[in-house]
């Protein structure tokens, strides 16, 4: 490297900081090569044990503040874990966790996988929130569906399970009430019941 700083202590081994109202930054990486995967900025932590963090971007003091912002042409952050049990992405907020946003027309949020079970699963949610907590909220202003769920192997396309017994496992609702749903004990409530297929009503059965 051209330039190297390095604190062998416990202090920091360089401070950058940047002040005023103008859009000022405290470090900016710059690289034009065009070499495969050549960064402006690369954190490495390379210490064998302990929680250690290749690059950490902290907002500390503005309830509008962020973090960290990634934004790029083709991807705006990419994110791997390369271990047996890692994490791609591991995201916490008392707001919103990620805000994954596309004003193109590509995938504003794509993961891609390859662990087994639900413990290692590509997309993995969990909500503490006792109280009226959600774990996720679809939203789609669209004449497409909302959710568009394959299943290309022979496993179940959807699969719902309760760790309790109260509650129900689904609930369609419109804007004048519940339209249909299906309880704890599995049974299955409906205002109207079509059946289509034929007159022969105790085949159905």
């Amino acid at each position: 490297p051209l330039f190297k700083m390095r604190n062998t202590g416990t202090g920091n081994g360089a401070e950058f900081s940047a002040t005023g109202t103008a859009v000022n930054y405290g470090v900016i990486g710059r690289n034009s090569s065009t070499g495969f995967n050549a960064a402006g900025v690369r954190g490495v932590a390379d210490a064998n044990s302990g929680v250690v963090i290749g690059v950490e971007g902290v907002a500390t003091n503005s309830d509008a503040g962020t973090g960290l912002v990634g934004s790029g042409k083709a991807t705006g952050a990419y994110i791997s874990g390369t271990g047996a049990s890692s994490t791609g992405l591991y995201a916490y907020g008392y707001a919103l966790g990620v805000h994954a946003q596309n004003l193109g027309t590509g995938s504003a949020l794509y993961a891609v996988g390859n662990g087994a079970g639900r413990e290692n699963a590509t997309v993995r949610i969990v909500n503490n929130q006792a109280s009226a907590g959600m774990c996720q909220v679809v939203t789609n202003n669209s004449t497409w569906a909302t959710t568009h769920m394959e299943n290309d192997g022979s496993g179940e396309v959807l699969w719902l399970q309760r760790g309790a017994a109260a509650g129900n496992y689904i609930v369609a609702a419109g804007p004048t009430g519940w339209k249909f749903w299906v309880d704890a004990s599995g049974v299955t409530h409906t205002k109207v019941l079509e059946i289509l297929g034929g007159s022969d009503l105790s085949e159905r059965f």
